[in-house]
């Protein structure tokens, strides 16, 4: 006998989500039947040659000088959801599209195609962590010479997307959120990074947390949080 798949959480729209068939204004994630997440492997490699990657997951940082592709192994603890503008062939690798909130005045939108990820541990408590940027079709994280990026203290490759992710905690500060998941203060000019945050998981989505993709805003309710409270309640954190 089957057991139910157990809800980690719910993702609410505050706005609208356009008028396509597609879209929804709400999307809950369940577990997987099977983990499908993806963490970093260790350490990196520059690539300048040509290397086969087979259906490995990776993250591709250009620079001016070089290209160096961090490789990404199967997490058989985590299930992965993917979240990103809609766009015709969004369906198999983003599993909750969303459009502009407000109609940008140019046409474009603020919202990139692979916005972020959710990571959500099967094992209980069930924590889910956002970071910034989702695999595409080729199952490649691309971060050309216009992102942000650079490298860290353990000689790792970090990023920001050029739109950009950002979270704020009930009664938080906003904090923009990396590929490998660190938190900064919002930047002040589009190429440069926001001072390092430290000391706490704001990547760690909490009942009530918003997610600012730059054309949409989302709502997380955790399961816990959707059996005790309603969504009144949960906006009622941000009165304050």
């Amino acid at each position: 006998m089957s057991h139910a798949a157990v809800k980690y959480g719910k993702l609410i729209v505050l706005g609208s989500n356009g008028a396509e068939d597609r879209t929804k204004s709400h999307f809950h994630l369940c577990e997987r039947p099977t983990a499908n997440g993806w963490k970093p492997s260790a350490g990196h490699m520059g690539v300048n040659q040509s290397v086969s990657m087979g259906d490995q997951h990776r993250v591709t940082y250009t620079t001016p000088v070089t290209t160096i592709v961090v490789a990404y192994c199967r997490d058989k603890h985590t299930d992965m959801f993917q979240i990103g503008r809609l766009w015709p062939g969004t369906e198999s690798q983003i599993d909750f599209p969303v459009t502009d909130t407000v109609a940008q005045s140019d046409g474009r939108s603020l919202i990139s195609r692979f916005a972020c990820r959710i990571i959500c541990q099967r094992s209980p408590p069930h924590k889910a962590h956002i970071y910034a940027a989702g695999f595409d079709s080729s199952n490649n994280i691309f971060l050309g010479l216009d992102a942000v990026k650079w490298e860290t203290d353990d000689g790792q490759m970090d990023g920001l997307t050029t739109n950009g992710v950002r979270v704020k905690r009930p009664s938080g500060a906003w904090r923009e959120i990396s590929v490998r998941g660190h938190a900064f203060a919002p930047r002040e000019h589009h190429g440069d990074r926001g001072i390092r945050v430290d000391g706490y998981e704001p990547q760690e989505l909490m009942d009530g947390s918003l997610i600012d993709l730059g054309g949409v805003t989302l709502l997380w309710r955790t399961a816990e949080g959707l059996a005790n409270w309603g969504l009144t309640d949960s906006l009622e954190l941000y009165k304050h």
